[in-house]
């Protein structure tokens, strides 16, 4: 046999392997070739593009911030967070930037009395803090690699180059916010919903790619992951399901166990690996709202494996858009597992959270979420209970499509509120009294 024809053979068989997919006992054929370092800045360059949309169109990197800086919204939203995390009540309505400080200033009111308060922020480096209230001063956060980074000591910033026509006569960015956690009333989609991201070349992203990347690797393929035969799912019986996503089959990766509520890809892509679903922090599966989900005794039962933190990162949510509706939210705030519910009729537009603690990234973390007819809420997370209280409110009247790792509402100005990593299973059932 020739010997580049032995050499083809050999390399068919190092590529070609079987692995255990997730925790259930089959395999999954895996042709697999590393995309390296290229991949990575690929991943980062569409997390970015697909987070800061058309305004990498015009920008450019530099030394100093000012009214153009691209970190407004990042700035805002975080205030916005820190401001009802802090008071339980205050909210993010509009950031400004003042020249003669050279700092940005986040105006926050209170809803209830319509009292003004500021929170002065603090730019040192790629890091930033808030000050106000009185005395408060809060953490230090980190300003996104895609807007901020660091090179032979100095910390560089990504600017717009020009002001949009429509805010020329404007010199701070207004954000008409009227719910906890900065909530955007509009419902309006700030990018493209079409399942291809836009590539850009634009010097900036071009930059991040350079930074990200030192070295560039040859191959660009995908892994071709081929599922095998398997037995059928069986839930456990310790519970009354109703929906069940397994994210068993990639190729309906949004298939319900019970046929009845199908998810659809909402946004970006969504994949599978015959465990799991993948979201990479632009993609989420959209579940059509059905009477299935408007129930005031009910829980929710998912095993996730986080691989990035981010400010709002949605597992399972039934999130109106704007501040005049209810809703329940299970998600990720910078790491923090938290319950939020809302009755419109008791609470108008605030939001009751219930805060579980920080979940491990890179680790499986098994949660359950209960909340019975008689109020009490309760969080249990890996088997053990982490959280238990009560709510009043009624939680029946949800009113828009639900989401699965992303906000199916698509509210401008919290880039989505996507997870990233991946989701084992993820079910839904009534809590019998």
């Amino acid at each position: 046999m020739p010997k580049s024809v032995s050499l083809s053979f050999l390399l068919l068989g190092v590529i070609t392997l079987l692995c255990a997919c997730g925790k259930k006992e089959h395999s999954t054929e895996v042709i697999l070739i590393d995309d390296g370092e290229e991949a990575k800045a690929q991943k980062q360059m569409e997390i970015c593009e697909n987070r800061y949309g058309d305004l990498l169109d015009e920008a450019q990197w530099s030394d100093s911030f000012g009214a153009l800086s691209l970190m407004k919204d990042e700035l805002f939203t975080k205030a916005s967070s820190v401001a009802y995390d802090y008071s339980n009540h205050m909210e993010g309505r509009e950031i400004s930037y003042d020249e003669e400080t050279g700092r940005f200033r986040v105006l926050v009111m209170d809803p209830d009395t319509e009292e003004n308060d500021f929170l002065e922020v603090h730019i040192d480096g790629c890091s930033f803090w808030f000050e106000g209230f009185d005395s408060f001063k809060s953490d230090t956060f980190e300003i996104s690699p895609c807007l901020c980074k660091e090179k032979d000591g100095n910390a560089l910033y990504l600017n717009r180059t020009s002001e949009p026509d429509s805010k020329k006569s404007s010199s701070s960015v207004s954000r008409n916010s009227s719910s906890s956690f900065a909530r955007s009333s509009s419902s309006s989609r700030p990018r493209s919903s079409s399942s291809s991201v836009s590539r850009r070349s634009s010097a900036s992203m071009e930059i991040v790619i350079s930074e990200l990347s030192s070295e560039r690797a040859s191959s660009s393929s995908k892994a071709v992951i081929i599922c095998p035969e398997k037995p059928a799912d069986v839930l456990p019986e310790s519970r009354e399901y109703t929906v069940a996503y397994e994210f068993n089959d990639p190729d309906n990766i949004g298939k319900d166990f019970f046929g009845l509520n199908d998810a659809k890809v909402g946004e970006g892509h969504p994949e599978g690996d015959c465990d799991n679903i993948v979201l990479d922090g632009h993609s989420g599966l959209m579940i059509p709202l059905s009477e299935t989900f408007k129930t005031n005794a009910f829980f929710i039962e998912t095993r996730i494996y986080p691989e990035a933190f981010d400010d709002m990162q949605n597992i399972i949510v039934s999130e109106p858009p704007g501040s005049s509706y209810s809703g329940w939210q299970l998600r990720l705030d910078n790491g923090k597992l938290r319950f939020h519910l809302r009755d419109y009729g008791k609470d108008n537009s605030h939001w009751t959270i219930f805060d579980a603690g920080t979940v491990p990234l890179n680790e499986w973390t098994t949660i359950l979420v209960a909340r019975s007819l008689s109020g009490t809420v309760e969080i249990w997370v890996n088997n053990e209970i982490a959280f238990t209280g009560e709510y009043s409110g009624n939680a029946v009247n949800v009113t828009y499509d639900l989401g699965i790792g992303y906000d199916a509402m698509v509210q401008g100005g919290h880039n989505n509120r996507f997870f990233i990593g991946k989701i084992d299973y993820l079910r839904f059932g009534k809590v019998s009294e």
